[in-house]
Order: structure tokens, then C-alpha cells, then sequence
């Protein structure tokens, strides 16, 4: 199945290229793509307050978001 992520931010380092295959945001997908070999992810840009707006509208979200907050990266930045 095929499984749509977005993101929001399209500045480094999160993106790095215009064509969206350098920085954080695509190392991430790679990972989950390693972790998730059933599923076909694929990065895409939604403007936060679009996202936003639809959870506060309660719509059914089916598709994952990549959210600047990483928590393995603070685990590794602490461990440093």
C-alpha cells in the first residue's frame, strides 16, 4: 500500500534540494522505507496551516506527518 507523509517545513535542514531527495526529511523517509518495507512512502509538502486546519477540524488524517521535532535526534544531540 501506498502511504502518503507530509511535511511542512521546506528549508534546511530539513529539505536541501529542490527536488526533495537531500536532508533530514528524506534520511527520515529512508529509515521508516527500511523499517517499512510493505508500505511505498512518499514525501510530500503540506502548508502548516493547512494541516492545522484540518485537525482542528477533526478530519480524518490518512496519511503521516514528519514533524521538525525529532526525538532521536535529541537522543543523540545529549549524547554527544
Amino acid at each position: 500500500p501506498r502511504l502518503p507523509v507530509y511535511a511542512y517545513h521546506l528549508k534546511p535542514p530539513f529539505l536541501l534540494d529542490k527536488q526533495g531527495r537531500r536532508g533530514l526529511y528524506p534520511a527520515m523517509l529512508a529509515l521508516l522505507q527500511e523499517r517499512l518495507p510493505a508500505w511505498h512512502l512518499e514525501l510530500h509538502y503540506l502548508p502548516r496551516r493547512r494541516l492545522d486546519t484540518t485537525i482542528e477540524q477533526g478530519a480524518r488524517i490518512s496519511h503521516a506527518i514528519l514533524d521538525k521535532y525529532v526525538p532521536i535526534l535529541d537522543h543523540y544531540r545529549n549524547a554527544a
